[in-house]
């Protein structure tokens, strides 16, 4: 046999090699979308779980809780993000439910899976637990550790219990972020910027190697007050003086010497738990409280408990849930222009609609996808159809521009808010090149025909074109502003130039109307829209059962994939998100650079 016709061969068996692998791969693949599916229908159903009067609520939350469930990108697994946890209202209408059902006894708090909280969000759900004591029914907390957030629902319960080997961990609010203008320096990466107001400081970590002192002030306020309102709340919560609290939080190395090293001794000797017990006891103790069932005490999880409940198809009140960066087109990722607006023009032209709440939580993105959303918002007023905006963790710079367009605004007293400002970024890579031996050259037809171009920098007129566009988008998100909010140019400039606010700050500058929850924002809404007992419908996008599996199988990777701290990997993912997705065709943002404190 001749070498040509044996390489001939071999290629012609590798060939039909690759053929049948990749037909059984797709026969796999089309086999495990068949068993999601039917998994995912069977899952779905309704529950036929038997509530015993007296049972427990199990508030067991895991992962981290979100407004509206998306399929995980590829960021998020890249950077280790835990998976997606409950959405917020889920939460909230079980707590409601339950603290009317007389088959409900108590609640207990379990919320030792729970990654991370955005502020606004244990602000909400802290008041859905006060809500649910009032009605006079137990609440008991356990946890083998309680991270900040964590720790701040179980201070809601009339008992906390923490392991013997536990501890609970709260030092206060930072926000933190990665400064890269040396890096590119010796990369040789030219970063232009263009921007408009004088807090608007998305682009530092371009252009800096530490934070700028406006931004410090600015940050520093903002975190100040999110930790008074932590402190007050945990205070009140556990009957401490709130110095106390705050003094356990700034001397914990001193505290926990005092202990000998004993965290769980520490925590109970400052009074944030009352007893030191191990899980056993505790479910000994659940027992006692509501009964048995079988080996354990009686008991029900929130998933369950609200599975029979189903949103009427016809109600005059819709919300509609947008978290995630602005961007322009459609798309999975973020808040897509092209499919909001869609879905706003379907509510306009609704008969059945009566009023509209948007429940943002963004800090904000294209500014000509944010004018085409807050466009649509307003047609959806000339309707005669009510717009109330509910702010989530933030609706900052693009969400700000975007809720001017309602015709009340309610934010979380942790919601962070404002970011009125705008800027163009554009880095090059002419000089990185060079240094590496490639030059860019070429003809053109005039100055302005590749002033832009990755490969070879920003002309001089190209700066003024994007400077100018970024000053004109900036007068029209004042003048958006002002005429959404009743203000002059003038009193707007006051508040903007991209300063940051908490809603309580926000209040008090008159960029929002109110303080307060979703369910406060659609009552606003039925009073506007003058209905007595509104009901309400949910109009979120359903993920398809390919996206419900590929969650799945995501999330169960991530689950077994090394991680980095929730807060780390948070932060890297939004930074990966905004270098990869951020698509305004004119490179013109109103974002919000920094929008959740972190834990």
């Amino acid at each position: 046999m001749s070498t040509q016709s044996a390489i001939r061969r071999f290629f012609s068996g590798v060939s039909r090699a690759f053929a049948w692998g990749r037909a059984a791969l797709g026969n796999a693949l089309v086999l495990l979308v068949a068993i999601g599916i039917v998994a995912l229908v069977v899952s779905s159903g309704p529950s036929t779980q038997t509530i015993e009067p007296g049972s427990a609520l199990v508030l067991d939350p895991a992962g981290i809780i979100v407004e509206e469930r998306t399929p995980p990108s590829a960021t998020d697994v890249l950077a280790g993000v835990p998976p997606t946890g409950p959405r917020l209202r889920d939460i909230t209408q079980a707590l409601a439910k339950a603290a009317e059902d007389d088959r409900i006894g108590a609640l207990f708090l379990d919320v030792g899976d729970l990654a991370f909280v955005q502020p606004a969000h244990l602000h909400t759900i802290g008041q859905s637990l006060t809500a649910f004591k009032a009605s006079g029914k137990q609440v008991v907390a356990f946890g083998d550790h309680f991270s900040q957030g964590q720790y701040y629902l179980a201070s809601f319960a009339d008992q906390v219990f923490l392991a013997p080997m536990g501890e609970v961990s709260f030092l206060g609010y930072g926000l933190f972020g990665f400064y890269t203008k040396d890096l590119l320096d010796k990369l040789k990466v030219n970063v232009h910027v263009f921007r408009a107001g004088e807090f608007k400081d998305a682009v530092e970590p371009y252009t800096r190697n530490d934070m700028s002192e406006t931004s410090r002030r600015s940050y520093q306020a903002l975190v100040d007050q999110t930790w008074t309102l932590f402190l007050n709340q945990v205070a009140s919560n556990r009957g401490i003086a709130t110095d106390a609290l705050a003094d356990f939080a700034a001397r914990y190395d001193e505290h926990l010497a005092a202990a000998d090293g004993d965290a769980a001794r520490a925590a109970l000797e400052a009074g944030l738990v009352d007893e030191l017990v191990d899980a056993d006891e505790v479910r000994v103790r659940l027992t006692d409280m509501v009964g048995r069932d079988g080996d354990g005490y009686r008991g029900t999880s929130f998933a369950d408990y609200l599975r029979p409940a189903l949103p009427p198809t016809d109600a005059p009140i819709a919300v509609i849930t947008a978290s995630g960066l602005i961007l322009s087109g459609s798309g999975d990722a973020g808040i897509r222009a092209g499919d909001m607006t869609r879905r706003l023009r379907n509510v306009r032209k609704d008969d059945n609609v009566k009023a509209l709440v948007v429940r943002l939580d963004t800090g904000g993105g294209s500014a000509f996808a944010s004018e085409a959303i807050r466009r649509e918002l307003e047609l959806l007023r000339t309707k005669g159809k009510p717009v109330v905006v509910s702010m989530g963790a933030a609706a900052a710079s693009g969400g700000y521009w975007v809720a001017t367009a309602a015709d009340r605004i309610v934010a979380s007293p942790f919601s962070i808010t404002g970011s009125i400002g705008v800027f163009a970024m554009v880095q090059t890579l002419e000089e990185s090149l060079a240094g590496v031996g490639v030059n860019f050259d070429g003809v053109a037809t005039g100055p302005l025909v590749g002033g832009m171009n990755v490969f070879d920098g920003v002309g001089e007129q190209m700066q003024r074109v994007l400077q100018s566009s970024v000053d004109y988008t900036y007068r029209q998100f004042l003048g958006v502003v002002a005429r959404g909010r009743g203000m002059s140019p003038e009193e707007v400039r006051a508040v903007a130039d991209g300063r940051v606010y908490s809603g309580q700050q926000a209040l008090e500058v008159g960029l929002v109307d109110a303080v307060g929850t979703l369910d406060d924002a659609i009552r606003i809404a039925a009073d506007l829209a003058e209905i007595d007992d509104p009901e309400v419908r949910y109009l979120h996008r359903q993920l398809s059962p390919q996206e419900e599996l590929l969650s799945r199988m995501v999330e169960e990777l991530a689950t077994s994939a090394p991680k980095l701290p929730t807060a780390a990997a948070r932060h890297m993912a939004e930074e990966m998100d905004r270098l990869f997705l951020l698509n305004d065709p004119r490179h013109i943002y109103a974002l919000c650079r920094t929008c959740s404190p972190v834990l």
